[in-house]
């Protein structure tokens, strides 16, 4: 009787034990189902009730200000989605396309952009510039001329203006509008720099020659005028001032030091 009455109470035990076990899990899974539920619901009502294309604009801009490009895509295509026609978010898009070097997409986003805001003018010029690479010279010349109608004082318009005339095989125009970007910033070391290339590729070495110089004593860690400067002398048969213009280009690179004075 005592075996069958410790029979009845174990299995008494086992029962109640797989019914907490149960009532356990079944509370754990049905929590479960809450909080995923929960968790979907404030999702979607976040997703919902953050429909300003601004805030997404403005998390963009924190992203691609960090470098964070992929991300800043993801943030000004949103932005996009919400609003097609908001013009600075296709505007910014392209600045992260070109950083991401997606020129074909880059160019598309900066035409959309000039469609919506013609008068957005670093826009204009940046779509200028691709049309010139790209080999559409004349187009690339129209879209300076239209950034100077607005702003005559533009020294990017008055360059692109003078790179798409010598595309073009108008040297006379070139090198006047050129010699203006001069004028218009005289403190400026590649208005001097796009003059000189000019002028190189005229066969005008010796105008050349002064204009790098000037370029070089206002930026004078600038590689390029002394690259430029080597290739010059070179052609004149001046290898000393050659060697000794691109000795000094190691100093900056390598030390961001001043070029060291030639021994002569």
């Amino acid at each position: 009787m005592r075996n069958r009455g410790a029979e009845l109470h174990f299995q008494a035990d086992m029962n109640s034990i797989i019914f907490h076990h149960n009532l356990i899990c079944g509370r754990t899974r049905f929590f479960r189902r809450i909080s995923t539920t929960l968790f979907l619901v404030l999702i979607v009502c976040l997703s919902a009730c953050n429909r300003d294309p601004k805030k997404f604009l403005a998390k963009g801009n924190v992203s691609f200000d960090q470098g964070k490009y992929p991300e800043a895509l993801i943030y000004y295509g949103r932005a996009i989605q919400l609003d097609p026609r908001y013009a600075e978010a296709h505007f910014k898009l392209a600045q992260t396309q070109l950083k991401l070097a997606s020129l074909a997409a880059a160019f598309g986003e900066l035409r959309r952009t000039v469609e919506l805001q013609p008068d957005n003018w670093e826009a204009q010029l940046d779509l200028g510039r691709m049309q010139l690479v790209a080999g559409q010279k004349q187009e690339a010349k129209e879209r300076a001329q239209l950034v100077l109608k607005a702003n005559p004082a533009n020294v990017e318009a008055q360059l692109l203006l003078s790179n798409a005339d010598a595309a073009l095989g108008n040297s006379t125009e070139s090198f006047q509008e050129a010699g203006d970007a001069v004028k218009m910033q005289p403190e400026r070391a590649s208005t001097y720099m796009n003059l000189a290339q000019l002028q190189m590729r005229a066969g005008n070495l010796k105008d050349a020659e002064p204009n790098l110089l000037k370029a070089q004593s206002l930026e004078p860690k600038s590689v390029s005028a002394y690259l430029l400067l080597a290739g010059i002398y070179n052609r004149l048969k001046r290898g000393s001032d050659a060697e000794k213009q691109l000795h000094s280009p190691r100093y900056i690179l390598l030390k961001g030091k001043p070029p060291r004075p030639s021994r002569s």
